[in-house]
């Protein structure tokens, strides 16, 4: 082991925990965290339906309100614009987006999705462009839509081929990647109001469960269902590493705020692991990081700092690792 693979060990191993339960809705389980572009608010959606809003500081979590009933199911997706600090849109397994400031409790604006064939709606994703320019929908028959954040007009939708379980932007804003149901991922442009297919990438088996690419453009993560994940560079979109040490189907993986490390979540009775991104060595594991009954476990990164929260104590509780003074 080298002697910065050991000091970076050391700063995993220094980081403190602190855990954060929501005193109403305890005996419910934490669907997904999302953490705004600054780091000072995160967002944490739970199977009673409900939505929580947290300040951040420096050094602890401060509960600020809780939105009841956002949608008519549970919150599934949360993306927040990066233009601003406060504005976020949410989807919850039905025809409406909604766009929300973290200030208010209620929505801004709700956009009710309606497909060119008109058959009904069900939305799984929510995501804004790295630039804030644009926002995709997904939903549950694999419909892509994009809007202008201008207005919130529609802008084109398609009809993909395989199930989607993952989308993610690329930081140029124009460009953004899905993970289908067959393991393939496939990378499109958006340009003139069309969606032009640019680049598949094969390799995994099965379904791919979660994409992200790393803040600085240099590396596609992908989690897949057979356990795998495989680092790909954007510059040649080749794989460049994979990490297989664990035979469990991958919930979530999160990359830090410069991609340095990589944290992998497992469905099965799995500890969380961290690694480094250019070695692929574990640098960390947590065992409390298991599935609840209803939902897998699921890690964020803090974009301004080497922290991050996961869901813990069977996804009734988030975790917040942050180095201790």
């Amino acid at each position: 082991m080298s002697g910065n693979s050991r000091s970076n060990i050391g700063f995993f191993k220094r980081l403190k925990p602190q855990v954060y339960s929501d005193s109403q809705s305890y005996n419910s389980e934490i669907v997904l965290i999302s953490i705004n572009p600054v780091g000072n608010n995160v967002v944490n959606s739970r199977t009673d339906g409900s939505l929580r809003i947290w300040r951040s500081s420096s050094d602890r979590l401060t509960e600020a309100k809780t939105i009841d009933k956002p949608h008519e199911r549970p919150v599934e997706s949360v993306s927040w614009n990066p233009k601003t600090e406060y504005t976020f849109a949410t989807v919850g397994k039905d025809k409406n987006i909604k766009i929300w400031r973290a200030i208010a409790s209620t929505p801004d604006k709700i956009i009710t999705v309606q497909k060119n064939d008109n058959t009904p709606v069900i939305l799984k994703l929510v995501k804004y462009s790295a630039n804030g320019d644009l926002l995709a929908v997904v939903d549950k028959d694999s419909t892509v839509v994009i809007y202008s954040t201008k207005d919130y007009k529609k802008l084109c939708e398609i009809k993909l081929h395989e199930y989607i379980y993952s989308f993610e932007w690329f930081n140029s804003g124009d460009l953004f990647i899905v993970g289908f149901h067959d393991g393939s991922s496939h990378i499109y442009k958006y340009y003139n109001e069309e969606i032009i297919l640019k680049k598949q990438l094969l390799g995994h088996k099965s379904s791919i469960t979660s994409t992200v690419i790393d803040p600085r453009g240099t590396y596609i993560f992908i989690g897949s269902n057979e356990g795998v994940a495989s680092l790909w560079s954007t510059s040649t979109l080749l794989p460049e590493k994979v990490i297989t040490d664990v035979d469990e189907s991958i919930s979530c993986v999160a990359c830090s705020r410069d991609g340095t490390y990589v944290g992998v979540c497992y469905d099965g009775d799995i500890p969380l692991k961290i690694y480094d991104s250019s070695s692929t060595e574990m640098m960390l594991e947590i065992s409390n990081a298991k599935p609840g009954k209803q939902v897998a476990p699921s890690i964020q990164w803090f974009p301004n700092k080497t922290a991050f929260i996961y869901t813990s104590d069977d996804c009734k509780t988030m975790t917040y690792m942050i180095k201790s003074d």
